[in-house]
């Protein structure tokens, strides 16, 4: 069993130095008999900090991946992308976080028309447009849908037109009927000055179609109810539309050498169209010409905007300027205007299941410094163009006519643009309702099939993912699953950097009972950071023995004092930490960062920004207190086991997962077919109808169900503790996700140390159920001291 090293603590006495100053402080009779309200825990500071030590731990946690955030990209600012290696890695590292590398796009050969005998496909014409509603296949069950606008006469350059997701193809088109609309009709200038202008309907922020009418109806946006099913299994909306973007690109591409091969590909786009714009044209070398309107701003506020934006680690490794310098494209103009004005969901649905998120115009001063942040160091060379334009103040949030003529500037036969009308005061042309309500639900459902596609297909790609580890021996299950649980850490948790400070430990006296004394213990990590926890210590372990430790863990908003105090018997956790103390279990109750409801929700987003889920610093704070612990004379460093509720529960999956030093876990109230918790819509339990956005780590279906996270622990000691009446899931689901963890424990030979156990309960912790797991595999060796 890989376990923590015993070693000299690293601020200076060792431990025959701490036995004997237990001794003399406690006396021969016992650690623990004589402590002193007033006196720290033998080897110890005086911890004298007050206030609320548990929300003081999340929110320094939130300052730290805040001033993460300004380092890593501070350190990007100095680190140009010099070579073509640089260059493709990140393209590479891009295409993989937008989840482009996912799955094969079809091969479309043609734009096919939309429309019925009722609603014609022509949608409108003049003498020198015409607009039809058309498709285009993308994905197997995706299509593309929008827009062409067909000059009537030489066609000069192939664009796409990505409007905001609030902006219908219509509006951008033209197709209105009101004067005021026409300044938004910024697709029929290009189109009427000679260009074939492809306009795709990106998936909106209502939310007519975001639920399942036979479980719920919910107040998330499309794109984040979409979001929230892709990410776990490794896609994500904007990689979505980036492959409708680039089917619409090999269909103009293929359209004939003397159409289309001849003339440049152009990328446009506004607000969302414009970040769109932006990370297409990074990933694509197809477009000569890109431009972005509405979009341009410091990366490190993506937390801020709404969730459909979360995209894991982009804030580690990009800078804006990065995903412009990475296009291709000779020419690239940025329109620093107006942004869409988002500040929360939009539609029918009410509801408080959707996540915080809002769209707003970063000041001037940002917007510049995110230009050219790397100054002196940018060499952009010859032909290659890069403009920033700053629109006027009171422009209407779209793109303006200055930034068009700079993107078609020298380019070859194209005629400027003009004055455009409304269509429906020219009596020659034919206006007919392209029912975007029914195209957007279209579009809505299709994205949604394809990811429950992917989700039923998941347990394959695991399987092959899976297919390097040898559990014919427990050595060798050891040896081949050591790179697995690397990529765990790295790509499904995040790796915070390893604590720079001592441990410097300060503890008071919080409790004392004829059974146990209590301490409250606070460990330095980083600067500014440190963890805190109660330890709970039996009285009277005689000199020289080592007890184990039972890591007790609270779930959700909740913290130590719960878990510890012995006058606390909550419907939840039951007092099981000061009942496992009254046992003679040393207990150390560790305060996890899922406190404060939408706080440690919007820690989870700047976390995941930098490459790092809350769980990554949580790891960090884990192994060091394993490590103290280790290191205190009355500890089995050894016997440290795991025993944790609810979300207490997802971390006994993931914390033992990614620390081999802890000898067990037992996972309470959380344990599930996780891909089903995470996309179900059959089930009003999944996380798609709840408010828990904050559960999801990126792509982690294809590779780590809990039966894979199980097997990282394994060969140590594994139980499942199940509530039949446990909201969480369904007795079938743990059952079935069960069998294949009891299945790998009795291929390594060790079938009796995974157990689940059932209980007539709910949402609770059962210690009489699960107390003999723990007598079995953390036994405490002085019956006197039960």
């Amino acid at each position: 069993m890989c376990v923590l090293p015993r070693r000299l603590l690293s601020w200076g006495m060792g431990l025959a130095i701490w036995a004997a100053t237990w001794t003399s402080v406690t006396g021969t009779d016992g650690i623990g008999s004589r402590a002193n309200g007033s006196e720290p825990l033998p080897g110890t500071a005086p911890l004298e900090v007050e206030g609320d030590l548990s929300m003081e731990v999340v929110d320094r946690v939130d300052r730290w991946f805040l001033a993460e955030t300004s380092r890593l990209q501070d350190a990007l600012a100095r680190s140009p992308l010099r070579s073509p290696e640089d260059r493709q890695q990140k393209r590479d590292r891009l295409r993989r976080i937008l989840g482009l590398n996912k799955d094969p796009r079809l091969t479309p050969r043609d734009f096919e028309l939309v429309g019925t005998l009722h609603t014609p496909a022509l949608v409108g014409e003049n003498p020198k447009v015409k607009v039809v509603a058309i498709r285009w296949p993308v994905l197997e069950g995706v299509e593309g849908e929008g827009l062409l606008l067909e000059p009537r006469g030489r066609v000069v350059a192939n664009v796409i037109a990505l409007p905001d997701a609030d902006q219908s193809p219509e509006l951008i088109s033209g197709l209105g009927t009101a004067e005021a609309e026409l300044g938004f009709a910024w697709a029929r200038r290009l189109a009427e000055a000679g260009c074939r202008v492809v306009v795709p309907a990106l998936i909106d922020r209502r939310n007519e179609f975001s639920g399942n009418p036979r479980v719920a109806a919910t107040n998330q946006s499309h794109r984040e109810w979409i979001y929230r099913q892709a990410y776990y299994l490794g896609r994500h909306l904007a990689g979505y539309e980036i492959h409708k973007v680039q089917a619409a690109a090999d269909v103009l591409q293929g359209m004939g050498p003397e159409e289309s091969s001849a003339v440049p590909m152009i990328l446009a786009g506004f607000g969302e169209g414009g970040w769109l714009a932006l990370l297409a044209g990074a990933v694509d070398d197809r477009f000569e010409r890109v431009l972005v309107a509405g979009a341009w701003g410091p990366l490190a506020e993506l937390w801020q905007q709404p969730i459909d934006r979360n995209v894991w680690s982009l804030v580690r490794d990009f800078r804006i300027r990065d995903l412009l310098d990475l296009s291709e494209a000779k020419h690239v103009v940025v329109e620093a205007g107006k942004w869409p004005d988002v500040t929360g969901p939009r539609g029918p649905h009410a509801g408080n299941q959707a996540a915080t998120g809002r769209l707003a115009t970063p000041a001037r001063e940002l917007v510049e410094a995110e230009w050219n942040p790397r100054e002196a160091l940018d060499r952009p060379s010859p032909g290659i163009h890069r403009t920033l334009l700053h629109a006027d103040a009171d422009a209407p949030a779209t793109i303006a006519n200055r930034a068009l003529d700079e993107l078609m500037q020298g380019l070859e036969d194209f005629p400027g643009l003009s004055p455009i009308k409304v269509l429906a005061d020219n009596r020659t042309i034919a206006i007919h309702d392209a029912a975007p309500r029914e195209r957007m639900r279209r579009q809505v459902t299709q994205l949604v099939e394809h990811v429950q596609r992917q989700a039923r297909l998941a347990t394959f790609r695991r399987a092959e993912f899976w297919s390097r580890a040898n559990a014919s021996t427990v050595e060798q299950w050891a040896d081949t699953t050591a790179s697995y649980r690397a990529e765990f850490r790295r790509e499904i948790l995040g790796e915070s950097p390893p604590p720079t400070l001592s441990p410097n430990p300060r503890t008071r006296v919080i409790y004392e009972t004829p059974a146990f004394v209590g301490y409250e213990v606070m460990l330095d990590l980083w600067p500014e950071v440190h963890t805190y926890g109660i330890l709970l210590v039996p009285r009277n372990i005689p000199p020289g023995e080592r007890r184990p430790v039972v890591v007790a863990q609270h779930g959700r908003a909740g913290r130590p004092q719960e878990i510890c105090d012995p006058q606390e018997d909550n419907r939840y956790y039951h007092g099981f930490g000061a009942r496992l103390a009254e046992q003679g279990w040393v207990v150390y109750a560790p305060q996890n960062l899922y406190l404060g409801e939408e706080k440690y929700r919007q820690l989870q987003r700047k976390g995941i920004a930098i490459g790092q889920t809350f769980f990554a610093p949580m790891v960090r704070m884990h192994e060091r207190v394993l490590e103290w612990l280790g290191e205190l004379p009355f500890v089995d460093g050894e016997k440290m086991g795991f025993y944790g509720l609810s979300y207490g529960g997802k971390s006994a999956m993931l914390l033992p997962a990614a620390i081999p030093g802890y000898a067990l876990s037992i996972c309470s109230g959380d344990f599930n077919e996780e891909v089903w918790k995470h996309t179900s819509l059959e089930h009003r339990f999944s996380f798609q109808f709840t408010n828990e956005h904050d559960h999801s780590e990126f792509d982690t279906a294809d590779t780590f169900n809990y039966a894979e996270i199980a097997g990282l622990i394994a060969p140590r000691p594994f139980l499942v503790e199940r509530g039949h009446s446990d909201g969480v899931g369904i007795d079938e689901w743990v059952a079935y996700e069960f069998a294949r963890v009891k299945r790998r424990y009795l291929q390594l030979g060790v079938p009796d140390r995974a157990e689940v156990r059932y209980f007539v309960g709910g949402h609770e912790i059962n210690l009489p159920l699960t107390q003999s797991f723990l007598e079995q595999h953390l036994p405490v060796k002085s019956p006197e001291g039960r």
